[in-house]
């Protein structure tokens, strides 16, 4: 009898289960998650995940939800406030109501703990000719079943009461009306287990506009530190600081994550990009965000350059007794390239780009860490006359050689077997052999971005030659090209597979080496901008396409997967915007403009880079363009010699002293 019971009970919930989730789809979390973004404060655990109809995750108070009354939400105008702060801003109308929702985040301290408190602002314009309800805004608690959080089940239970009110608000309201409503509410604690306050205290701390301001005036003061950028593009520029704030809010502590609405670990080769962005950035944290690298996910690239953000960091700051305190661990991390090749002197196979294959990209990471570890040595060496930094020079020259060597050679084989005129993404095959025979497989440029060699191994140092070297525009030539014969933007470079992903700017950092597609890096973030967001500055590591209803008023990705935003994503694409402006190489050298759009150099433009750490020190410029001419003007230390590199202009180098030039 008991079994039969059960077994009944088991029915009716399956029954109820299917019923709810068939037919009650109602907020955006439920009905439209692929269009989701974070928002928080610098390094909290558990980031509110955020939709586009105001409702959020509450995920450190036992899986609840806040609601804000308006079901089957549509044509949502979804922005965040002053352009990049990390304050949502929803409008939208339905059922003669019209509302505006605003949801930020502020760091709070009551009794001497620290909490994230959201606070809420949602506005209603009652633009029917009647008296309506008001929605309820409300805290839920929620079930959720599955595996991954934006494809889970979710069902709401009770309320869960965690709103604080600052006032109290009518029920209705009239024709004509405007009603505002404001509410706090605790969400995190910093990977604390303290208790939440009293929502008598949160509302003592403070009403939201005093919140705001704090909160608008920290991020302010962080991104002020960082590398300036003012572009005739200005949505290039909100993309970068935006970027930078969610990079910082989705870390856990000082431990730099991947995401916050998935990928909620350290990943190796993830932390290695998101290190050298932060860097090149001028972020100022590298000790405390170098602590943990290898944690998880362990792709090989990620050992076969780890050597590669300690160099970038001794580049800039040049601080060789602090690198001197980590050399072992560099060491012993580089030294196990030498045994991880294949019998044939290129690297074994691995799951780098998550297949199993013979990867150009992995060797390409092979190079770039032995160059920067060389590099290392030598000026460990210079600094201190150590013959063991001597000696591990000559170490780290000698498996280069013999690993480039390998890998050149067999690349002349392949494309001579195969009668083919590009870098293939395995040294062994063509790439219509393995998973990028699909042409919206942006694998097929893993080694631009992932492999670094082009750019970042220029950049200190490597003897670069062979087909290697001279097959980058053609490469580029060959994606571009079988991505047209599908219809595809010439800006994108396709996703894993689908419509873009997540690093499509990134993948235009090798172009900075070779002439072609020297801007496409902007070029590709411009295209990001227009046509690829699911939130407000916010990208799906892989966005896959357009098939399902997109609710805002902007185009949208509405299929996808992986984290958004992805931190590893946001680091690729903002270096490479960096980079294409301003650059420093291993002996000093300051590369200026190599990746400034040609149109940008004509007509009327202006634009400033601030706060470029070198190892000079700082260097700024301003560059504008009027009346057929070009003026550049640098700030900085006047030793620092200035390479200017111009599409479409001969390269000058500007001597010791020059701090004016005009083409």
């Amino acid at each position: 009898m008991k079994e039969e019971l059960k077994e009944f009970f088991v029915n009716i919930g399956k029954y109820f289960i299917a019923v709810y989730d068939k037919k009650v789809k109602t907020y955006c979390f439920e009905s439209h998650y692929f269009q989701t973004s974070v928002f928080g404060w610098e390094g909290d655990k558990n980031s509110p995940i955020i939709f586009a109809d105001g409702s959020f995750f509450i995920r450190d108070r036992n899986n609840t939800v806040m609601v804000f009354g308006v079901k089957n939400a549509d044509q949502i105008d979804w922005t965040l406030r002053d352009d990049y702060m990390p304050c949502y801003v929803s409008l939208y109308s339905k059922a003669g109501l019209k509302h505006r929702i605003e949801n930020f985040a502020d760091k709070v301290t009551i009794d001497g703990n620290d909490f994230v408190v959201v606070y809420s602002t949602m506005t209603t314009e009652n633009i029917s000719d009647k008296t309506l309800k008001l929605p309820k805004v409300k805290t839920e608690k929620i079930y959720q079943s599955g595996t991954y959080w934006y494809k889970r089940k979710i069902f709401r239970f009770w309320q869960a009461k965690l709103e604080a009110p600052f006032d109290n608000y009518p029920k209705t309201i009239k024709k004509g009306e405007t009603v505002t409503r404001q509410y706090a509410t605790a969400v995190d604690r910093f990977g604390g287990s303290y208790d939440y306050p009293a929502k008598e205290k949160i509302i003592k701390a403070g009403k939201p506009a005093e919140h705001y301001e704090h909160m608008k005036a920290y991020w302010e003061a962080k991104l002020r530190v960082l590398t300036g950028l003012e572009l005739p593009d200005k949505t290039l520029v909100n993309a970068y600081k935006a970027g930078y704030i969610f990079q910082m809010i989705i870390k856990d502590g000082d431990k730099l994550i991947t995401g916050q609405n998935c990928y909620r670990s350290i990943c190796n080769h993830d932390v290695i990009g998101i290190l050298m962005a932060l860097t090149e950035m001028n972020d100022g944290n590298f000790k405390n965000h170098s602590k943990v690298i290898l944690a998880n996910c362990a792709y090989g690239d990620a050992e076969w350059k780890y050597s590669l953000p300690f160099a970038l960091y001794l580049m800039k700051s040049n601080n060789c007794d602090y690198i001197a305190s980590r050399y072992k661990e560099i060491k012993d991390i580089i030294r196990k390239t030498e045994f991880d090749r294949a019998p044939a002197g290129y690297l074994d196979h691995t799951v780098g780009i998550d297949s199993d294959g013979f990867w150009l990209m992995d060797n390409w990471s092979a190079l770039t860490g032995l160059t920067a570890y060389k590099y290392i040595s030598d000026r460990l060496f210079e600094h201190s006359g150590d013959a063991q930094y001597k000696e591990e020079s000559a170490w780290a020259k000698r498996i280069y050689d013999e690993l480039f060597e390998a890998v050149e050679k067999t690349l002349t084989e392949t494309l001579k077997k195969y009668s083919i005129h590009y870098l293939p993404v395995s040294i062994l095959e063509p790439n219509d052999n393995n998973r990028c025979k699909v042409p919206n497989d942006a694998n097929w440029a893993a080694q631009f971005m992932f492999g670094r060699w082009a750019w970042e191994g220029y950049l200190f140092g490597a003897e670069q030659k062979g087909i290697q070297l001279e097959l980058i525009d053609a490469t580029y030539d060959y994606g571009f090209e079988r991505l047209a014969k599908i219809g595809a933007d010439p800006r994108t470079f396709g996703a894993f597979p689908g419509e873009s992903s997540g690093y499509n700017a990134g993948f235009g950092s090798a172009a900075l080496r070779a002439e072609k597609y020297r801007d496409i890096g902007i070029r590709a973030y411009q295209y990001m901008i227009e046509n690829t967001q699911s939130a407000p500055l916010a990208w799906w590591e892989m966005g896959i396409g357009y098939q399902y209803k997109n609710i805002l008023t902007t185009k949208a990705i509405t299929d996808a997967w992986g984290s958004i935003p992805n931190a590893w994503s946001v680091a690729n694409c903002n270096k490479v915007l960096v980079n294409s402006f301003i650059a420093e190489k291993y002996d000093g050298t300051v590369i200026v403009g190599r990746g400034i759009p040609r149109d940008w150099l004509k007509g009327t433009n202006h634009i400033a880079v601030t706060n470029y750490p070198t190892g000079k020190g700082p260097v700024s410029y301003t560059l504008d363009v009027k009346d057929g001419k070009i003026e550049i003007e640098f700030t900085g230390n006047e030793n620092t010699v200035i390479s200017l590199e111009l599409i479409g202009h001969e390269n000058v180098l500007i001597e010791k002293g020059t701090r004016k030039f005009t083409f």
